[in-house]
């Protein structure tokens, strides 16, 4: 098994696992909590896509952000 080494830490990855990488970081969701993950992040997503749709629309920043939690 080998390991993948970030900034001077180890992450240990496993067959199956899910590595992600972008110019924010790196982020490793195990295998097995990968459906959940990318469901919640999907549902994040569509709220911030109506978040941006209502603001531009002319919504008060407060009211979306109290309608979806995110902006």
């Amino acid at each position: 098994m080998g390991r993948v080494v970030i900034d001077g830490g180890e992450v240990l990855v496993h067959p199956g696992d899910f590595v992600l990488g972008d110019f924010d970081g790196v982020v490793v969701i195990p295998g097995s909590m990968v459906k959940a993950v990318l469901e919640l992040a999907f549902e994040k997503v569509t709220r911030e896509n109506h978040s941006r749709e209502e603001l531009q629309k002319g919504a008060y920043l407060r009211d979306v952000f109290a309608k979806y939690g995110v902006l």
